[in-house]
């Protein structure tokens, strides 16, 4: 997973939606993701592990890379 810190990344959600940004890092069984909102806004957005498919296997580590 570290290989994908600071990376573009899509994320599939368990309700069907999906989203994508910049992966800035795992910590609290969350994904840290710099979302593109408009124009020059970005939004910082917590996914809690358990509302991604195929996370459980995932460990936490505190290694974040938003700038």
């Amino acid at each position: 997973m570290q290989y994908l810190i600071g990376q573009p990344v899509g994320i599939s959600l368990t309700n069907g939606q999906g989203t994508s940004g910049i992966l800035c890092g795992v910590a609290g069984g969350k994904l840290l993701v710099l979302e593109y909102l408009y124009h020059t806004q970005f939004a910082l957005t917590q996914y809690d592990f358990h509302m991604i498919p195929d996370t459980a296997k995932m460990a936490s580590t505190k290694e974040s890379d938003c700038r």
